[in-house]
């Protein structure tokens, strides 16, 4: 039991990390584009709200 918490735990860093990087990624992307071809205010409240919630 204690090894498949250990996995679980392993599994959850590793999501969580490669999740940070995505999630910085497109921030970084989407702050380099053009104003009129970024995400919408709206689309990015969206985002952040959904953020929160998890």
């Amino acid at each position: 039991m204690t090894v498949k918490i250990a996995e679980a735990e392993t599994k959850f860093y590793q999501c969580l990390k490669r999740f940070d990087h995505e999630l910085a990624t497109m921030w970084n992307n989407h702050r380099d584009l053009v104003k009129n071809q970024g995400m919408t205010t709206t689309l990015t409240n969206l985002i952040e709200n959904r953020l929160k919630n998890i």
